[in-house]
């Protein structure tokens, strides 16, 4: 199958990824570290879907709870992966 059949596929099928802004920093040069209202965002969606559970069995319910009662946590956690260029075994 050509590239650009492939590529049209994917777009039909998720049209949700064609809108995605796609940033990529040059080697040697540092990642914006998540903010706090970056991570509000992305907790919100997460509890609000109703999908099942990955292999580390945290629920959306999990990471907003966590979330709400210590904060800092998530957001050190993000931003120590992408730091690390890594990501927890669940």
């Amino acid at each position: 199958m050509e590239t650009e059949s492939v590529q049209r596929i994917i777009d039909i099928l998720f049209p949700s990824r064609a809108s995605l802004e796609t940033q990529i920093f040059p080697a040697g040069e540092e990642f914006p570290p998540f903010t706090i209202e970056e991570v509000n965002r992305a907790v919100h969606r997460a509890q609000r879907k109703a999908t099942a559970v990955g292999p580390d069995n945290i629920t959306g319910r999990i990471l907003s709870t966590v979330h709400l009662l210590c904060p800092s946590m998530l957001i050190g956690l993000y931003n120590q992966c992408v730091r690390d260029i890594a990501v927890p075994v669940g």
